[in-house]
């Protein structure tokens, strides 16, 4: 399932043991098996941390045709990083758009952007608990879901503009400590948003594991359920784990994750932490952003005070762009 490699990864290449001759790594080879490390039942962090990395697998010389041991990447765990997700797509006559964004960082990091939110919240609504209502753009910015929203009903115009921009400081003002992702996907009004919405979970996920893996660190990923959330655990979503599983047993796998332990990314209750209601501000942005490309029209919410955010995207011409901006690159899409 993971169709977008890494650039530093995908001409791979080995060398034959038997016949000498170098060739490329066939990264989409698939096994019966999963190649994420193997982690005992016992495992705990601090007291029994050792766990099985896959060091090389048997492959077949294109050239001999004989079988030959491929060594695998592999680095030591250094720890780990929070990240929490959402998304959001757009429909028009013209095309579809769907986005993921992910938000979050170190435990300590994450524990004061929670803090600075509730703080945020706080002095708009003194008289309301930060934690027990939640931030939804789309309950903000459209006038009929405001109107049926208990609380943001009573709020006006200038209050939410109030808002939005401390939201963007916020965010501005941390993009250099934090990591803020967005991968885009925009198609032909043809294309499924099923379809558009795998391809981009997939392209996220292959992007964040080996930026962080090949530093050392885990990333521990939370989205938002896009199911209704009953009782305290998380919620199973089949498409995201049988992406995740399949994934799991391509070649590709192995270099992307360096052999380090990556958790199934959870699905939880909306806005159920701080950084997903921050994740359900950039991914509105972004796609409010499309919304207006593909409608011709200047948009009320600039990407550029985001600050600096990963940007994933797919071009026009099926290759894949990415890089660490400020603004979205709407020229790569629309021209």
């Amino acid at each position: 399932m993971i169709k977008f490699a890494p650039p530093e990864i995908a001409d791979a290449a080995t060398t034959c043991s038997n016949c000498l001759s170098i060739f490329k790594v066939p990264l989409n080879k698939e096994f019966p098996h999963s190649l994420a490390p193997v982690i005992p039942l016992d495992f705990d962090a601090k007291t029994n941390n050792k766990f099985w990395q896959l060091q090389t697998v048997e492959i077949e010389c294109p050239e001999c045709k004989k079988k030959t041991l491929l060594k695998l990447p592999t680095t030591q765990p250094a720890g780990k990083v929070l990240l929490y997700g959402d998304d959001a797509h757009r429909c028009e006559r013209t095309g579809s758009v769907f986005c993921f964004s992910l938000i979050g960082g170190s435990h300590p990091f994450v524990e004061r952007i929670s803090q600075e939110l509730w703080a945020l919240k706080s002095a708009f609504e003194p008289n309301q608990e930060p934690t027990k209502w939640k931030l939804h753009m789309k309950d903000l910015h459209s006038g009929d879901n405001r109107r049926r929203h208990p609380l943001f009903r009573s709020w006006n115009r200038s209050k939410i503009e109030d808002l939005v921009s401390a939201l963007f400081e916020l965010i501005e003002r941390n993009s250099n400590a934090v990591f803020t992702f967005n991968v885009s996907f925009f198609r032909a009004a043809t294309r499924s948003i099923d379809a558009l919405k795998l391809d981009c979970y997939v392209a996220l996920l292959a992007d964040v594991i080996y930026g962080f893996s090949k530093k050392g660190c885990s990333p521990i990923l939370s989205f938002d359920s896009e199911k209704e959330f009953k009782g305290i655990g998380p919620v199973v979503h089949g498409w995201a784990r049988s992406s995740f599983q399949t994934s799991q047993r391509k070649l590709l796998y192995s270099y992307i994750s360096n052999g380090l332990p990556v958790p199934e990314p959870q699905f939880v209750e909306p806005a159920s932490h701080p950084c997903l209601e921050i994740a359900d501000f950039v991914s509105f942005v972004v796609a409010r952003g499309h919304h207006c490309q593909m409608k011709g029209i200047q948009s009320e919410y600039p990407t550029e005070k985001l600050g600096r955010v990963f940007y994933s995207w797919l071009r026009k011409d099926g290759n894949y762009g990415r890089d660490r901006l400020i603004g979205f690159p709407w020229h790569e899409l629309y021209g």
